[in-house]
This record gives structure tokens, C-alpha cells and sequence, in this order.
């Protein structure tokens, strides 16, 4: 049960309630409020219905449910809660623990530094349920549960909006990362590390006949795990301004832009000589901005495993660094055998077979296969454009080959020129 109208601390059924506005009413704390509640079920702060509001500055205490849940937040139907100054809160529940939460539209920020520790059979660090909006600025947070999530969004309709924002914020969660369920999502992370301890970072699914959507933003912050999309659903991340995902599943996004930001695959989970080893990340779209892909393989023949990025239905665009963790040249030859064999282009394998004699760092850009005129079919995977060379002396001459070699120009006669760049590039290939 609810608490009645500018309720301020009370028991109200099986709910207690340590700070509330109702139905209209406005409470507001100054300096710094401390507060321990307990009950059947326990909230520290509640606002609910439009033009509710409870704003206070500071605030320390606990929250513990002695048979049900237990919040340190929570706004619905338009109520608002916001929290202009520091905030040390713990909660403890005998079934489900929730940090901040909205419902319907409310709205929950936390504004100064925040320490929240949440903990129950189901703990769930931030949630949204059919919409609303949640922040917090700066702070840790920590979510322990044998049922954990550090974001839980969901909605019964998909057109219904929700966003959870974090900035300057540490989130551990000892589950799941983020898991979507119906409606339309936002998640902005900046200089923010999202910790999960399941290995799934990102899980979106459809909420019943609802189908979900999530806009995901990593900007200077960090994410590891691997990523779920299911059918009649939509996961769009993007990486920038130097972001970390570290992949360590196979994983599956609608849309993925790489700016100025690194994937890293980890390394192999068994034999690195067995394809089932290695992981694949599997995107519809694919941007590349400056981003940074670390792929693994194994050094042995061109049909060795090695780690995957397939994209499949959609385009492919920009330029990213491709990076294999292994100065040999041979990893870097294998590597680009194997990503045109998944081509299947004559022209392509005969690129890459020109091109031993690279350091295992080399660029991959789109615009390279548009000049040689090959089409990037369906479920194919990257490949690379150009790259360093073994021997500085040689680079540019390489370079001119392969590219004289991709425009694919009709047969003619050598000049003297022709046959000097041909005897230089039997030497540069001794040199390989």
C-alpha cells in the first residue's frame, strides 16, 4: 500500500517509508538526513503521481525488508526524487532489493557522490518499469544477489521510453551487466566501468508481444561480458572517445560503431587449435571510426581458427585498426587467408598472399574492396586494407603493387619503369 499524500515517515500497511511526497506534495530535506528504516517492506525515499516532489541534499542510513522488498529510490506516475548532494545508502531485502527505481514515467537522480550497496535474493542496481528516467552522476554502486542485475529495463509496450544515465560511476553487479525486456531503451555510460560477474554484459528480449529496443552508449567507459540479441528485438552500441569492451562470449548487436575505441576478443577458452575456441561477433550493421578490433588465431595453416567479426544483412563502413596479439608475420598472414576465404574472392586471396612481410598490426578499411570491385556478400567477414611493413624500404613499393594489382587494369606491355618496380619487388619479397 501506498503512503497517503505528504506522508513523511510512517508505517503504511506492510510499507515503510522513510521520506515521501504524494499525490502533489513537496518535501524537501536540508543539510544531511539519516535515516534507518525497517519493515515488512522498506523505502528510503518515494514520490508518486505528477508534481510530487522530494529533493534533499545529503543523505546517509539503510533500508531493510524483514519479508519483502526493499528500495532506495523510487518515483512513479510522474513523481520525482532528486538528490542534489552526497548519498550512503544500503539495502538489504528478504526477496528483491532495488537501488533506484521509476515506474510510469518518474523520474530519480542523484546528483553528488554516491555509495549504494544493494543486497537480496534479487538485487537489482537501477530499473524502469513502462518508462521513466533515471541518473547518477558520480559514485559506486554495488549489486549482490543470487539473482543480480545492474540494469534492469522493462515494458510492456514497445513505444514506451526509459533511460538510465550514468556518469563518473563504478556499477558491479555479482549477475548480468544490463537486460532488457520490451519497450524503448536508453543507456548512457560515461567514464563509467560497468562490472559483471555472469560474463553477460547485455541481454535483450522481447517483454511477451512486446518486442525491445536498446540504445547503448559507452563514452570513455569501460564493459566486459558478451552480448545477447534476441528475435523481434534491436541492440545498438556505441563505442567512443577511447571506450573498452572486453568480448570474452560470442556475441550478437544489431548495429555496433567503433570511434576511437577498442573490442578486445580475450584469449581462447580451450584448445587454441579448435575453432569452437574462439569467438564471434556477430553485427547486422558495422561503423568504423578510428575503432580498434584485437582478434585472436592460431599460427598454422591458412585454414587455422582464429577469431571472428561477421556482418550479416546490413553495410559495413569506415576504417578500424585490426589487431592480432602476436608479433609473428605468419598470425598476420593466416589471419588475412582466413578472412578471404570467408570472402571467397580470387582477387582478395591474391592480395593477401602478396602481403607477408607486415607486422601483426595493419589497418582494415571498406573503401580498399571498392576499388578492386568486389561485392561484400551476406555473412562475410572484415578484411584488411593495408598496412606496416617489415621493412620501411620496401613499404612503399608494396603499397603501389598491391594497389596496381587491385585496380585490376586490362594487360600492357612493361615500360622500363614496370620492370624496375617488378625486379624491386622480387627483392622486397626475398627480404618476406
Amino acid at each position: 500500500m501506498p503512503p497517503p499524500a505528504g506522508g513523511i515517515a510512517g508505517v503504511f500497511g506492510n510499507f515503510q517509508v522513510a521520506i515521501s511526497a504524494y499525490s502533489g506534495a513537496h518535501t524537501s530535506v536540508s543539510g544531511t538526513a539519516n535515516v534507518n528504516v525497517t519493515g515488512l517492506e522498506a523505502e528510503v525515499l518515494f514520490s508518486r503521481y505528477a508534481n510530487s516532489q522530494v529533493t534533499i541534499n545529503n543523505i546517509t542510513g539503510t533500508a531493510v525488508s524483514t519479508s519483502g522488498s526493499a528500495v532506495a529510490a523510487g518515483a512513479g506516475s510522474g513523481g520525482v526524487i532528486t538528490v542534489n548532494g552526497n548519498a550512503s545508502l544500503s539495502i538489504t531485502a528478504a526477496t528483491e532489493a532495488t537501488g533506484l527505481e521509476v515506474s510510469n514515467g518518474g523520474s530519480v537522480s542523484f546528483l553528488g557522490t554516491s555509495n549504494l550497496t544493494i543486497g537480496g535474493p534479487t538485487a537489482l542496481g537501477f530499473r524502469t518499469v513502462d518508462g521513466g528516467d533515471l541518473t547518477l552522476q558520480n559514485g559506486t554502486v554495488s549489486v549482490t544477489g543470487a539473482a543480480a542485475t545492474g540494469i534492469w529495463m522493462e515494458a510492456a509496450a514497445t513505444a514506451t521510453a526509459a533511460s538510465v544515465n550514468l556518469s563518473n560511476a563504478t556499477l558491479t553487479s555479482s549477475g548480468d551487466g544490463i537486460v532488457v525486456r520490451g519497450g524503448t531503451n536508453t543507456v548512457n555510460l560515461t567514464n563509467t566501468t560497468l562490472n559483471n560477474a555472469s560474463g553477460l554484459a547485455i541481454d535483450v528480449g522481447p517483454n511477451g508481444a512486446a518486442s525491445a529496443v536498446l540504445n547503448a552508449t559507452l563514452d570513455n567507459s569501460r564493459m566486459s561480458g558478451r552480448t545477447v540479441n534476441s528475435l523481434s528485438t534491436a541492440s545498438n552500441l556505441v563505442l567512443r572517445n577511447g571506450s573498452l569492451w572486453t568480448m570474452t562470449g560470442s556475441s550478437e548487436l544489431t548495429n555496433l560503431t567503433n570511434s576511437a575505441s577498442t573490442i578486445n576478443f580475450t584469449a581462447p577458452s580451450g584448445d587454441p587449435a579448435l575453432l569452437a575456441s574462439y569467438k564471434t561477433l556477430s553485427v547486422q550493421n558495422y561503423i568504423g571510426a578510428g575503432g580498434t578490433i584485437g582478434l585472436n588465431t592460431y599460427l598454422g595453416s591458412d585454414a587455422s581458427p582464429s577469431d571472428r567479426l561477421l556482418v550479416s544483412g546490413g553495410t559495413v563502413s569506415g576504417t578500424s585498426v585490426l589487431r592480432v596479439p602476436t608479433p609473428s608475420v605468419r598470425a598476420r598472414s593466416r589471419l588475412e587467408t582466413a578472412f578471404c576465404s570467408s570472402m571467397r574472392s580470387e582477387a582478395c586471396t591474391r592480395a593477401a598472399s602478396r602481403s607477408r612481410g607486415r607486422s601483426s598490426r595493419g589497418r582494415m578499411s571498406t573503401r580498399s574492396f571498392a576499388r578492386t570491385g568486389i561485392a561484400v556478400p551476406q555473412g562475410v567477414a572484415l578484411a584488411r586494407a593495408s598496412g606496416r611493413w617489415s621493412r620501411p624500404t620496401c613499404r612503399t613499393r608494396r603499397l603501389l603493387h598491391l594497389l596496381h594489382l587491385r585496380r585490376r587494369r586490362p594487360p600492357r606491355p612493361k615500360s622500363p619503369i614496370t620492370a624496375a618496380r617488378s625486379r624491386s619487388m622480387r627483392r622486397c619479397r626475398r627480404w618476406g
